[in-house]
């Protein structure tokens, strides 16, 4: 989602803990499935975006 690309990391990482607290909330106490796709959707694209930005010095250094 382009949308995320906009947004700086720690409000990606904010609104990633916010869906995962509700995705767990859903599966304890329910909810419908479009709101469990959605949130599972936006889960997925949330970390993509956030893998996508590590820096390949990370990746480089890893190694070492």
């Amino acid at each position: 989602m382009d949308d995320f690309k906009n947004l700086p990391i720690e409000e990606l990482l904010d609104m990633l803990a916010t869906y995962t607290s509700n995705f767990t909330q859903m599966r304890r106490s329910g909810g419908t499935k479009e709101e469990y796709d959605k949130c599972k959707m936006l889960i997925t694209l949330l970390t993509a975006e956030i893998a996508s930005r590590k820096r390949p010095e990370d990746e480089t250094n890893r190694h070492l």
